[in-house]
């Protein structure tokens, strides 16, 4: 899809996760399909592997929720800062060391394309998700960065309050589909939905911090065709691009060092 804002850099930009995820329905034969899997990553650069677990919650209409666990194989890059990973459901890329989208983007579509082996039929929910921390210097304040909207009420100096806890949720309907729009206070390096995180180059937040997370997502049944599936992706993108830069004050952009890419 052809951009319709300029490309913009940040030299010291808040962005310190990006992920995209494929849901698909549970998949039965991946162990045996493992090993040429891993291969693949292993040749695509991503040699460091890590087998694990991961717990879903099935909550049905009546009774107990049902919790299932099932594996979980993480391939990430000898820095650790790019990981795929391979689950019954889903399939997903994320990193640390997000450089422009279009890079993120081919990175995807060579991950898609070993993932064809898998034998995935329909992809059934493709989420990108970018998690920005907030991290107000001395004597600022969230609104500062943020839209008065998300920011959420602070009161003045000298009033003898201290803001402890503010969190915010939108759900926003798009053309794709759904965003997802939070803020929620930072206390530790990623937000606590994210399980086991294994890479590396994320910052420890410091008082007043705050995640600003958007979750782009369609849930319409699509093809496992990495074409199909690249450009879906690039569809949810520019979304994210155009609300971040809406919601980020001019105070923000100057002290992120925006600055426009030919």
């Amino acid at each position: 899809m052809a951009r319709t804002l300029p490309r913009v850099k940040l030299d010291r930009s808040p962005l310190v996760l990006v992920l995209v995820q494929a849901r698909f329905s549970p998949q039965s034969n991946l162990d045996a399909l493992l090993p040429a899997f891993r291969k693949a990553c292993e040749e695509l650069g991503y040699p460091v592997f890590r087998p694990g677990r991961v717990r879903t919650v099935n909550v049905g209409a009546v009774g107990p929720a049902d919790t299932v666990d099932a594996s979980r194989w993480d391939f990430l890059d000898k820095a650790m800062r790019w990981n795929v990973i391979l689950a019954p459901e889903f399939l997903m890329l994320q990193t640390t060391q997000y450089p422009v989208f279009e890079d993120f983007l081919e990175r995807w579509r060579l991950v898609l394309d070993v993932a064809k082996s898998l034998g995935i039929p329909v992809v059934e929910r493709l989420g990108l998700r970018y998690v920005d921390l907030i991290q107000p210097g001395p004597g600022e304040q969230v609104s500062t960065y943020l839209d008065p909207a998300l920011a959420g009420y602070e009161p003045p100096v000298g009033s003898g309050l201290e803001r402890s806890f503010h969190t915010a949720a939108t759900v926003l309907k798009s053309a794709q589909g759904r965003m997802l729009v939070r803020v929620s206070p930072a206390t530790t390096p990623f937000p606590p939905d994210l399980d086991q995180l294994h890479l590396k180059g994320l910052m420890q937040p410091g008082p007043g911090a705050v995640f600003l997370d958007f979750d782009h997502a369609t849930e319409e049944n699509i093809d496992f065709d990495p074409s199909v599936v690249v450009a879906a992706t690039d569809a949810l993108h520019g979304a994210h691009e155009a609300l971040f830069r809406k919601v980020a004050t001019p105070h923000a952009l100057r002290a992120w060092g925006s600055q426009e890419m030919p």
